[in-house]
């Protein structure tokens, strides 16, 4: 958008009225591309959010994909199978050795035999 000499030239010489009919013109051309551009930029605005969320859920997607391969042949998963055991095999000790206690012998302590005067 730009004035010319022959705008300049045409408001100057031109009937009356004609130069501010020129100008309300320029100035409805200019508020019209505003719009568009204001429009063109929340709609490329809009595209890169989608670009961006997109982008997101491929990733996620992907880490899922990775995760389920690796949950198959993890060592993690052999190291909780193996800390599951030792758990199973501590809580087995401890019931076991809590439910021997009770058929143990009590522990009878042997009379002593007084050295005293007169008991002999």
């Amino acid at each position: 958008m730009y004035l010319d000499a022959h705008d300049l030239n045409t408001i100057a010489t031109g009937p009356p009225g004609q130069g501010a009919a020129l100008l309300k013109n320029l100035d409805a051309e200019i508020v019209s591309l505003k719009r568009t551009v204001s429009v063109a930029w929340e709609v490329l605005f809009f595209c890169e959010c989608l670009k961006q969320l997109v982008h997101v859920l491929c990733q996620r997607e992907q880490i899922q994909n990775e995760l389920k391969k690796e949950e198959k042949t993890s060592p993690l998963c052999f190291i909780f199978q193996v800390q599951n055991n030792k758990q199973l095999l501590s809580m087995h000790k401890h019931k076991t050795s809590a439910g021997i206690d009770m058929f143990r012998p009590l522990e009878v302590s042997k009379p002593r035999f007084c050295n005293c005067i007169g008991m002999n």
